[in-house]
């Protein structure tokens, strides 16, 4: 059965919509690892891959820590 929910994905360079746990999905160089973010700032490029890594919301944290 297909999930009900398609997760979005963000690209480098795009505004970070929430403050939280994100996970970096990277083309072929890196397994995916978790990252924190503050909302408001901009997902950043990968040293290696450049703009080959994606983003997807883990957990959202209240505030802006």
């Amino acid at each position: 059965m297909a999930s009900a929910t398609p997760k979005t994905t963000y690209k480098p360079g795009e505004k970070i919509p929430k403050a939280g746990i994100y996970r970096a999905v990277h083309e072929n160089h890196r397994e995916p690892h978790e990252v924190i973010f503050k909302k408001e700032k901009v997902f950043p490029a990968c040293k290696q891959c450049a703009s080959g890594v994606r983003f997807e919301l883990l957990s959202s944290v209240e505030g802006n820590p």
